[in-house]
């Protein structure tokens, strides 16, 4: 049909009665009431006839114009100006719900949910049924297209503080990028993780005609993450005021600060807070601003947990077995996997049930709940080590315990997930006293990894001395020939499956080196197949832990 010297072609899956999804309209804008609205004067339900620029008679939304809805845009981008406001991710591993793939003048797909096996699922409004659908697309299909995340979306906001001096901040994330702001040791900034990949949104308080800029943090080599700390933003009705080197307006200015410009806080005193500056601006790398008798020129935003905590483990070790009284240096080592920060107020806390007394506890414990720190403040992506120690109980018999540890935001929330220890603790009586005069060294090797069935796990040892202990009697016994075992751990530290697998040297010191392997059908104990995911290979008696990855088999 033609109405007003434009054609309109409702999509077919239209039909007289009740119908689900917003329909496509070529250069469709429509939000969810000017939709309902627009079908009440009564406008024509989507329109997939391409000339010029779409009717004014129709209502629904194109690729770009849902994009721009999902942003909250109050103009509509097309996918030939979605970069300008977007900035492209330097893998796809960094994506994210809510990114998109675009492909310039042709077509834009919002991220929906990615997966790494290589397909994601997506969100767009397209030709192919001419509506707003879900879909499945592999990496493969989107060669043309690049992921890509909106500049000013929304996130938990946290304080990056510098570690290095003059550390760059750069134009986009990408290491041969211009940089437009060095930034000084100690300096603090409002913070957002949003390209993944190491790299950090800052937002500059700087004269450099940028808002933020992005910095690459390696652990704790050049950021750490300040969640609790309290930061103000300047209101937008203010427009420019001025920084004084002291609380009070006698005080000599330092430089101004503008509209919207965020600032992490050291300290206030009455209506005066002081903040962090970056070192470009001037030798003082701190400054005093006027929040107003009436609070009308800065927005004080309280620092504090904000999003949901989570912590993928990387790797951990506890002894399998302790001697009451006996202490052991153990760690479980995280990924922060959250949006948000981790700080002093990351605790190792007790589980199952939380709160309560180890068996283990040790004095050098936070308290007999709380066992330790991160040893450092991890912003979203690093991976930090909860170090700490164990103590055996006292126990009559040979005892086994399972004991479980939790990271805690203390005071907010506790992770998700657990991590079991099991540990067998036998009694001080009748236990020969060990002195251990040299170690054995052990190599081992996994083949395939990742595997699909199975796997072969090859291990070789080499004599560096000879290990042994003294007995009752106080007999020499050597050590060569005590059996050697595999255990395998899920990520939640359960033991799912033991390979006893021969003994650790021949019983004769003067052969130095045995080659020997071992195969994991992917079973547990009880010989049930064990779903696809990632585990961990730790060797009784030695230093030893591999992480092993099962797949599923393709059909």
């Amino acid at each position: 049909m033609w109405v007003a010297g434009n054609g309109i072609a409702t999509p077919e899956w239209l039909i007289v009665g009740e119908n689900e999804a917003i329909p496509y309209k070529w250069g469709g804008f429509s939000s969810i009431p000017q939709f309902d609205e627009g079908l009440l004067i009564p406008k024509y339900c989507g329109d997939r006839c391409c000339d010029d620029g779409g009717s004014l008679y129709a209502v629904g939304v194109d690729c770009s114009g849902f994009v721009s809805r999902c942003w909250g845009l109050s103009t509509k981008y097309c996918s030939a100006t979605i970069p300008n406001i977007s900035t492209p991710y330097e893998t796809w591993d960094a994506l994210r719900p809510g990114d998109c793939f675009n492909w310039p003048g042709v077509h834009v797909i919002l991220c929906a949910e990615e997966s790494p096996s290589g397909v994601v699922l997506c969100v767009e409004s397209s030709g192919i049924d001419w509506r707003v659908s879900y879909r499945v697309r592999t990496y493969s299909s989107l060669t043309n297209y690049t992921p890509r995340f909106y500049n000013g979306v929304g996130s938990a906001p946290f304080i990056v503080k510098v570690i290095p001096c003059c550390l760059p901040v750069r134009e986009r994330p990408e290491p041969t990028a211009s940089v437009i702001d060095l930034i000084r040791i100690n300096s603090r900034f409002v913070a957002f993780d949003r390209t993944g990949n190491g790299w950090y949104r800052i937002h500059l308080p700087s004269g450099t005609g940028n808002d933020f800029g992005f910095v690459k943090g390696h652990n704790e080599n050049y950021l750490i993450g300040d969640q609790n700390r309290v930061w103000i933003e300047v209101k937008s009705f203010k427009g420019t005021m001025y920084v004084k080197r002291g609380p009070g307006a006698h005080y000599p200015t330092i430089t101004s600060i503008t509209t919207g410009q965020r600032f992490a806080v050291i300290d206030s005193i009455g209506d005066w807070y002081e903040i962090w500056l970056p070192g470009s601006i001037d030798e003082d790398s701190v400054g005093w601003c006027l929040r107003g008798p009436n609070a009308e020129y800065l927005e004080i935003w309280p620092g504090g947990p904000m999003g949901e905590y989570k912590g993928e483990v990387v790797d951990f070790y506890f002894p399998d077995t302790l001697v009451s009284g006996e202490r052991d240096d153990c760690y479980i080592r995280y990924r922060n996997s959250s949006d948000v920060a981790w700080d002093s107020s990351t605790k190792l806390g007790t589980a199952s049930p939380r709160d309560r007394e180890s068996a283990f506890y040790d004095s050098s414990w936070i308290s007999t709940t709380r066992v330790t720190r991160a040893e450092f403040p991890a912003l979203p992506g690093q991976v930090v080590n909860f170090s700490f120690k164990l103590k055996a109980p006292e126990v009559t018999d040979p005892t086994v315990y399972n004991e479980y540890f939790c990271p805690v935001e203390d005071g907010y929330t506790w992770f998700p997930d657990s991590v079991c220890f099991t540990i067998t603790v036998l009694p001080f009586f009748g236990v020969a006293e060990r002195e251990v005069v040299s170690r054995q060294a052990m190599d081992i090797s996994v083949y395939p990894n990742p595997f699909t069935t199975k796997t072969v796990i090859s291990y070789s040892i080499g004599s560096c001395g000879q290990s042994s202990v003294i007995g009752e009697n106080h007999k020499l016994i050597t050590d060569y020939g005590s059996p050697i075992t595999i255990s395998i751990y899920d990520l939640s530290g359960r033991l799912i499956r033991k390979l006893h697998v021969g003994r650790s040297t021949p019983q004769t010191s003067s052969i130095k080196h045995e080659a020997l392997s071992v195969i994991w059908d992917g079973k547990d104990n009880y010989g049930r197949h064990l779903p696809s995911g990632v585990y961990f290979l730790k060797t009784e008696g030695f230093s030893k832990t591999i992480s092993l990855v099962k797949i599923r088999k393709e059909e």
